[in-house]
């Protein structure tokens, strides 16, 4: 319970230090590594984590994109399905 208390308020205060002043993942997550010290694993790990990081916003963001043009397409092949339905009853027999 303590060190989820903590990490809120750690990643809060990082926020605050860092991100506010670089609107920069990268730099929140160097700064952190940085700051636990000169070891290379917590520049791979802190690093590769702001890599997924942005990877996945970039994946939202492209998952948000195809999603409305689903939806749209959807609409579309609806009303056209609908139009071409309601043309069968103006035929002439």
């Amino acid at each position: 319970m303590l060190l989820d208390s903590w990490n809120k308020m750690t990643s809060l205060w990082l926020r605050y230090v860092v991100y506010e002043r670089c609107h920069s993942t990268f730099a929140v997550f160097l700064f952190s590594a940085f700051w636990h010290g000169f070891y290379p694993g917590y520049y791979l790990t802190f690093l590769g984590g702001a890599i997924f990081i942005h990877a996945s916003r970039l994946v939202g963001t492209f998952g948000t994109f195809l999603t409305t043009r689903v939806v749209l397409i959807d609409q579309i092949n609806d009303f056209l399905k609908s139009g071409l339905s309601n043309q069968n009853h103006f035929q002439v027999h």
